[in-house]
């Protein structure tokens, strides 16, 4: 299982190991017999030697049977013996060999396994031959499978590891042999293992099973593959990365070097990622590094739940680096990882990109035609933290709202702190239309062009420091060497403004940011801002307000970050019956204890589970009070129609309700959300997935 395994690859020294045999047996025959001569020597039934367990029971030569395997495990029966395959030996029939029956491989010497056909093994650990011999030839359908887990050799199904032959085969039968034992671990040893896809799908290797881990001994160990029109590691349930019907747990790929080679394709293609991770949960890519990809270098995509990304370095991807795909992904992590260079020459091509409820944290960015760090795509309770941005082409972290596709798209409640942004164009930080609750918070931005931080959306934006650094070079220890060369600072032109707001970012507090060096400090279009405690040096015009917008109002209340709430836990069927949301382990219960004006936004997401609907029925949701007289918040309702559907298991739609003004005097206000449906499904039901709910103070 890979939750037992510590995913470092070391010499195999077992006992009975055939590499052990032939380097530590001197002075018991080997030198003087050779191996396959000395088995031969060795009683029905001895005393513990240096040979360890296969000593201990009768040694069965597959010469001395005909080398017919099936006809030999059906005479000796279910052991205890181990069985020398001391010259190419055939399985023509199912046989199912127990934990008592070892299996030790002479060099060059394999059994070959008919079409149709099963040979099914205890565990690997059951078989002993050098990790670069092949042990097995499968025909047609043959397969070898184990009843248990543990650790396996591409090597072992022919995989050759010299990056001309063609290793696709071994490697995916090696993974189905432990997959279908409930999981087990693939180790790649130091190679080069070229791959192409094998059938019409576009993927190479797959990992279709849950409880695997493919393990390599970091770059040196290299699945390589040329096609442009294939994702090089999927992991899902389905070959067809179009399916996702089941979601994949448990796995794991790390310290391996995936390579591309075919250079760019079409644009809008969605195929040729270097680890493509599908549906799944509870999955891992560390200490991975893609270069040369043609589409993404790392991407989870439909609905990724806790989803860890860590180590990784991505490098000259066709059109992004690292992606967190679609709106209903919860608690996806990308960690400490390095992207340099996605090179689709268009604004579009992305260092990171999160969708869903996603976190970026300790990153370094660098060159990429498009946006450094991307929050888009139904973003909530987004963190961007620690990052190193330098040298993007579309702004060093850009927060979608309005253009993104639609309110499911809007950011909600994203926090930029801690970052370093060097060098990007387009502005540092860009947060849209539409987003709500977004807070930028203790970053440091250098020579960005042509604003540091530009919001058109309200935002917190406090304790920044923004300067203009002619020549920019990095302090000492700063720099960053990367494999295809060093990090360069472009010349940049000296900014507009630190901090540009525009007239729909009203309500906004920008407040103890440091501003050195621009044409202009801030530059405001809106009437209604908070001014706080900014500090100002060698400007050369000062703040700066557009005389089109009228008067500018300093408000002296002192700022509120956004209350936010997410709701997680089993979800929540709905009933025929108006009722609060429950997800009995957190729900989406907000307590608003500040008096005054707030601006409320909240969604739902809606899922099919197992649901059947025989005609369209009609969802309502609305945002209640639910103390100090309870009352519903009648602006808030909507009442989405659900097309009638027959076994549906999928999400289906992510509801906003309309965002709504509330005014309270009290200060212990709780609200929730109230959902419903006509008529329950005849069978399975229609679940809320998730759902938030964002407070933001107005006054």
């Amino acid at each position: 299982m890979p939750g037992s395994n510590p995913g470092t690859l070391t010499p195999v020294t077992t006992p009975w190991s055939l590499d052990f045999l032939q380097d530590n047996n001197a002075g018991q025959g080997l030198d003087d017999l050779g191996f396959s001569a000395y088995m031969k020597t060795l009683p029905s039934a001895a005393d513990a030697t240096a040979l360890g367990v296969l000593t201990k029971w009768p040694v069965k030569h597959t010469s001395d049977y005909g080398n017919d395997i099936d006809a030999m495990i059906a005479a000796l029966g279910a052991g205890p013996y181990t069985v020398h395959v001391d010259a190419d030996s055939i399985c023509s029939g199912n046989t199912t060999c127990g934990p008592l029956i070892h299996f030790i491989f002479e060099p060059d010497c394999e059994i070959g396994v008919n079409n149709g056909i099963t040979l099914t093994i205890a565990s690997p650990e059951h078989v002993h031959c050098p990790v670069r011999q092949k042990a097995f030839t499968l025909a047609g359908t043959g397969l070898v499978a184990f009843t248990r887990g543990g650790t396996g050799f591409p090597g072992w199904w022919g995989a050759v590891a010299d990056g001309a032959t063609d290793d696709t085969a071994a490697i995916n039968a090696c993974i189905k042999a432990l997959g279908v034992a409930g999981g087990g671990t693939v180790r790649f040893p130091t190679g080069v293992y070229r791959v192409a896809k094998p059938d019409a799908f576009e993927t190479a290797v797959r990992v279709l099973y849950d409880h695997m881990l493919l393990c390599g001994e970091g770059p040196g160990s290299v699945i390589y593959c040329t096609e442009a029109d294939t994702n090089i590691i999927s992991v899902a349930k389905s070959a067809n990365p179009a399916v996702y019907v089941t979601r994949i747990e448990d796995v794991i790929i790390r310290d391996l070097k995936v390579l591309g080679g075919a250079g760019t394709i079409p644009g809008g293609q969605d195929k040729g990622d270097g680890v493509r991770v599908t549906y799944a949960r509870d999955c891992k890519v560390l200490n991975v590094q893609t270069q040369d990809v043609t589409h993404i270098g790392i991407i989870s995509i439909y609905g990724g739940h806790e989803i860890l990304i860590d180590g990784c370095r991505v490098l000259n991807s066709g059109f992004a680096g690292i992606v967190s795909s679609g709106i209903s992904n919860w608690a996806v992590q990308i960690n400490a990882c390095v992207v340099r260079s996605t090179y689709g020459a268009t604004l579009d091509n992305i260092g990171i990109q999160v969708s869903g409820q996603s976190s970026v944290t300790g990153c370094f960015v660098y060159d990429c035609d498009g946006t450094g760090i991307s929050v888009g795509e139904g973003a909530s309770v987004t963190t961007v933290t620690g990052n190193t941005v330098i040298a993007c082409g579309a702004s060093g972290c850009w927060v979608y709202g309005s253009s993104g596709g639609g309110p499911t798209y809007h950011g909600i409640a994203t926090t930029i702190t801690g970052n370093v942004f060097i060098c990007n164009s387009l502005s540092g930080v860009n947060v849209e239309p539409d987003t709500v609750g977004t807070v930028i918070i203790g970053n440091t931005f250098i020579d960005n062009y042509p604003y540091d931080i530009a919001i058109a959306s309200p935002c917190t934006v406090q304790g920044n420091v923004c300067k203009y650094i002619d020549d920019f070079q990095p302090p000492d220890g700063f720099d960053l060497a990367l494999e295809d060369g060093p990090v360069v600072y472009p010349t940049c032109i000296k900014a507009e403004a630190a901090i540009y707001v525009a007239a729909l970012a009203a309500r906004s507090v920008i407040a103890g940011n440091q501003l050195y060096g621009m044409t202009r400090g801030i530059q405001y279009l809106t009437r209604d801002i908070t001014l706080r405690g900014n500090d100002l040096y060698l400007m050369d015009l000062g703040n700066y307000r557009d005389d089109t917008v009228g008067k500018f109002y300093l408000v002296h209340d002192e700022p509120v970050a956004p209350l936010t709430v997410y709701a997680a836990g089993t979800g929540y069927d709905l009933t025929a019956t108006p009722a609060a949301l429950d997800f009995a382990t957190t729900d989406p219960v907000l307590t608003i204890a500040t008096q005054g004006t707030w601006r409320l936004s909240a969604r739902v997401t809606l899922k099919y589970e197992a649901c059947t609907l025989a005609a369209s029925q009609v969802c309502t949701f609305l945002l209640r009070r639910t103390n100090n007289t309870p009352a519903d918040l009648a602006a808030s309702v909507t009442a989405p129609t659900i097309r009638s559907i027959t076994a549906g298991d999928y999400t289906i739609l992510v509801v906003e309700l309309p965002e709504t003004i509330y005014t309270t005097d009290n200060l212990n206000d709780v609200l929730t959300i109230f959902g419903s449906i006509a008529v329950v499904p005849a069978a399975g039901s229609l679940r809320i997935s998730e759902a938030h709910i964002v407070a933001t103070r107005v006054s």
